[in-house]
């Protein structure tokens, strides 16, 4: 008995579903598949493990989508599941750089740093 995918459907479908919506209003369905379609051509020659290359396809679609969005001064609509990730790990980024460490620094004396370098016999 041999096992049945569970989903028999061409993932390209999906990914071009997920760009479409990423990018409505910024770029039309057409122009989503045929970024798909040259990033399959690119990727698919040099594949060497098939099970991967709808996310690397996707990945580099979402890039080379991404840079025209860019370019154009157009990025992905704000309410894209895309445009509200980056915002949020920006945001924790920058929370991040300009918050207080959340390790308490701890700073030697003198003294222990004296007594710690004649212990070694320094």
């Amino acid at each position: 008995m041999t096992p049945t995918p569970l989903n028999d459907a061409d993932p390209y479908v999906g990914i071009v579903d997920d760009l479409a919506y990423s990018y409505d209003g910024t770029f039309s369905r057409e122009s989503i598949a045929a970024a798909v379609q040259e990033a399959r051509d690119l990727l698919e020659p040099r594949s060497t493990i098939h099970t991967f290359l709808p996310v690397l396809v996707a990945r580099q679609a979402r890039e080379q989508l991404m840079a025209a969005a860019q370019a154009e001064g157009t990025p992905p609509t704000s309410s894209s599941p895309w445009g509200a990730a980056t915002r949020a790990r920006s945001s924790r980024a920058s929370a991040t750089r300009t918050g207080p460490s959340p390790i308490p620094m701890v700073s030697r004396s003198s003294s222990s740093a004296r007594s710690a370098t004649t212990s070694r016999g320094g």
